[in-house]
């Protein structure tokens, strides 16, 4: 369809008439569709390369943990039916000494280096295979221990002595979560090593992936289960199994509340910008009212006028799309390379998928001409006798009454005459408030769930009432870690208590993955744990247990009352299931009375949990109870399986989603951004309606220094409403992003804590906004003079 040249000619005089007006909402556009962009550009290729790398190392279907065993029976694991590929490895947890701190360190080894064939490792720098006595890192743990190539790593296992191991390089285990998240120093050693280490050369860990079904959980179950039968005919105990997620990364959920959530701030922030676009096509066909009867008068028929206007709405859309669109990409790639570090993974391809581009173009297209339909058809369909009428309100009838207080110089009757203007079209000012007052709730919905998480973490850890946590895996009496723990300076109480695996029994539950069940105090319930369903534990209690909201999530066909069949160890039990708690950042897990998990438990595998409550309540006193401990335990000859401070372990819980909560402030700050433009373009659009007005105002004796005061004024009314909205609207969008945010990561909305500092930052952010957006037009509206103003409308 050709477009008259006479029309593509006022099209263009216009927007060169709107100046500034017209820039500024294309600059909104060009924000909120950058924000879209960017972030559906980075779940595009995130999408694709984190399967796509996670497929690429063969991630296991189900691990087997076991008893120490030879790899002849690897061999006979092959042959299974259902088996497509096997591996064996072995695992060993130690600590080691990095300075004055004592580090948790994780060593894995395989059974051959040279045919991997799940959960394939890649070699990243230094020396490949690990030679014997060395270790290689894994590299995303190099920044947790502090240690580069030719550094020793001085490592304890149990109650030996501690071995030291020249670091050699650094591999890539991408089957495991980032190891600065899990505060965890992984390293990699040959079988050699592990030997020493360890006491023997066996593998405790069969690796499968079945042959088919690979996303078939029930079937990966029973394949898993062929196995472990086969493993303990062969004389080896089969401890647990463990089907992870198929063919998901351990952080992927991560990843998919990140992005979902910001995909919708930048929706947000794209719909924002489209209300500036009926600001200011409002605003323009007010201004073109005579124009349009003219036009009608001499023939225009109502489509083309509507054509006419909507190519003028194109244009702009079309330049917003020139900005947003090649910027977006190029951030949205850098954003998705940024989030892959963070992961621990390499995006290897970047590309934008062409049905996307297009999409994209489409949006940034289609959305500026949907919200201007309104505006446009209700201007085109006015008759001419409308048209002709009175194309505007007049500014010297609205203010011939309030003449006298134009010319008092008193601040405050001026800015109650700004504040009526701000209120003059009151559609705009509702539509402009609405835009400042969403962005602004949507920064501080963000900080909030921010301040929400590191409070609900930061609460629920310093509720579990000791500063440092021992494991013990040997099989030692609890009083003689009592005694030995208690006569180390600087520790105030220990307690002690039970944790063992366990799984249910039953084959009917299709739940093979093991689980923690702990033993606890009846029948006060700890004050780390809110009681959801049920009752606690009590002291009359026997086989009673009460689960986590994790377990439960877990486990949906479970509900207070039932039974369960547990075994522990190779033993079957039935246990009552009293009750659900809310733990935080914690797995699945069950508790049970400390008497009746002690004598369940005896003569099996099991580890005594050690809490310690220091004296000295502090990080300082925290490390060096923490060195004391470990050397009193070891001349004991007293195997620690591990050690961590509570200040560590809520460290650790907190990286979790520090990408998130940055990346979401910096999302939100979009949509603040384009709220501040809106506020930018009213008072533009709104100075230029008044040149007249303001031109008598000049001729009658106004300063300049009167009128940019009653501007800006009209500005501060605005964003003072905006931020007063922002307020209100932020506490149900922080109450649904806790929610949401909460389950997605924690299985529970979090707690609800509110940023003190947030809401007068936001004030000062608004009145600085509002001090430039209005300054800058009145500015140059007081330095005309009042001929040039009475003409300029």
């Amino acid at each position: 369809m050709s477009i008259p040249k006479r029309v593509v000619r006022k099209v263009g005089a216009d927007l060169w008439n709107a100046g500034g007006r017209a820039g500024l909402v294309v600059v909104a556009m060009a924000t909120g569709l950058f924000g879209v962009t960017s972030i559906a550009v980075t779940n595009a290729v995130l999408t694709r390369e984190l399967p796509h790398s996670f497929d690429a190392i063969a991630p296991a279907s189900a691990v087997i943990r076991t008893e120490p065993l030879p790899d002849s029976i690897l061999a006979r694991v092959a042959t299974i039916p259902g088996v497509g590929a096997v591996d064996g490895g072995r695992v060993l947890a130690g600590r080691a000494e990095i300075g004055e701190e004592r580090k948790p360190v994780v060593l894995f080894t395989v059974a051959d280096y040279g045919r991997m064939t799940v959960n394939v490792l890649r070699p990243a720098a230094g020396a490949w295979p690990p030679p014997r006595g060395t270790v290689l890192l894994e590299r995303a743990a190099v920044r947790v221990a502090g240690l580069q190539t030719g550094a020793p790593l001085s490592m304890a296992t149990g109650s030996g002595p501690a071995t030291s191991l020249a670091v050699v390089g650094t591999v890539h285990d991408f089957s495991l979560a980032p190891a600065w998240q899990e505060g965890v120093i992984y390293g990699y050693v040959a079988r050699e090593t592990m030997a020493r280490l360890a006491g023997d050369n066996g593998l405790t860990s069969v690796r499968i992936i079945v042959a088919e079904r690979r996303t078939d959980v029930p079937y990966i179950r029973e394949v898993a289960q062929r196995v472990a039968v086969a493993i303990e005919r062969s004389g080896v105990r089969v401890r647990d199994v463990q089907i992870p997620p198929p063919g998901e990364h351990p952080h992927q959920s991560q990843m998919n509340a990140l992005l979902g959530i910001q995909q919708v701030f930048g929706l947000v922030a794209l719909l924002l910008s489209g209300a500036l676009i009926v600001v200011l096509t409002t605003a323009m066909l007010v201004q073109h009212r005579r124009q349009i009867g003219t036009m009608k008068a001499v023939g225009a028929s109502r489509g083309a006028l509507v054509k006419m206007y909507l190519l003028w709405v194109h244009v702009l859309a079309g330049c917003a799309a020139l900005i947003a669109l090649p910027a977006g990409v190029i951030a949205g790639r850098a954003y998705a390379r940024f989030i892959a570090e963070m992961l621990n993974f390499d995006v290897v391809n970047d590309a934008v998928p062409a049905l996307l581009v297009v999409s994209l173009i489409a949006l940034g297209g289609l959305l500026p001409v949907a919200v201007a339909m309104r505006p446009i058809f209700r201007a085109a369909a006015m008759t001419t006798r409308e048209a002709l009428g009175e194309a505007m309100p007049n500014a010297l009838v609205r203010t011939r009454g309030r003449r006298s207080s134009l010319l008092d110089t008193r601040a405050g009757r001026l800015t109650l005459l700004g504040a009526g203007n701000a209120v003059r079209v009151r559609g705009r000012f509702a539509l402009v408030v609405a835009t400042l007052a969403l962005g602004g709730a949507l920064f501080l919905a963000a900080v909030n769930m921010g301040r929400s998480f590191q409070g609900t973490v930061a609460v629920n850890v310093a509720r579990l009432g000791y500063d440092i946590a021992l494991d013990i895996a040997a099989e030692t009496p609890p009083g003689s870690i009592e005694t030995a723990v208690l006569s180390v300076p600087g520790v105030s109480r220990v307690e002690t208590a039970v944790r063992a695996r366990a799984a249910l029994a039953n084959v009917a539950d299709n739940e093979a993955n093991a689980f923690v069940i702990s033993s606890a105090a009846a029948p006060s319930l700890p004050p780390n744990l809110t009681r959801l369903e049920g009752r606690w534990l009590a002291a009359a209690d026997g086989r009673v247990v009460v689960a986590n909201h994790i377990w439960l999530r877990e486990h949906p066909r479970y509900a207070v009352g039932d039974s369960i069949d547990l075994l522990i160890g190779t033993v079957s039990s039935r246990w009552l299931l009293a009750g659900i708690v809310r733990e935080v950042m914690t797995p699945a897990r069950l508790y049970a009375p400390n008497e009746v998990l002690e004598r369940a438990t005896r003569g099996r595998e099991r580890t005594t949990q050690v809490h310690i409550v220091t004296t000295d309540h502090n990080a300082a006193a925290e490390k060096r109870v923490i060195a004391a401990i470990d050397r009193r335990l070891a001349d004991d000859r007293i195997a620690i399986a591990g050690m961590s401070g509570l200040r560590d372990t809520q460290q650790h819980r907190s990286d979790h989603v520090l990408v998130i909560v940055s990346s979401l402030l910096a999302a939100a700050a979009i949509s603040l951004l384009v709220g501040g433009l809106g506020l930018a373009t009213m008072l533009s659009v709104s100075v230029f309606e008044r040149s007249q007005e303001i031109g008598v105002m000049r001729a009658v004796g106004a300063t300049r220094w009167q009128l940019i005061l009653l501007v800006v004024a009209e500005g501060g009314c605005v964003a003072l409403a905006g931020w007063l909205g922002s307020i209100a609207v932020s506490l149900p969008a922080t109450y649904l992003l806790n929610n949401a945010f909460g389950r997605m990561m924690l299985g529970t909305p979090l707690d609800l804590y509110l940023s003190a500092g947030a809401i007068p930052a936001l004030g000062a952010v608004a009145a600085t906004v509002a001090l430039f957006a209005s300054g800058l037009p009145a500015w140059r509206a007081s330095r005309l003079e009042p001929r040039a103003l009475l003409v300029a409308a």
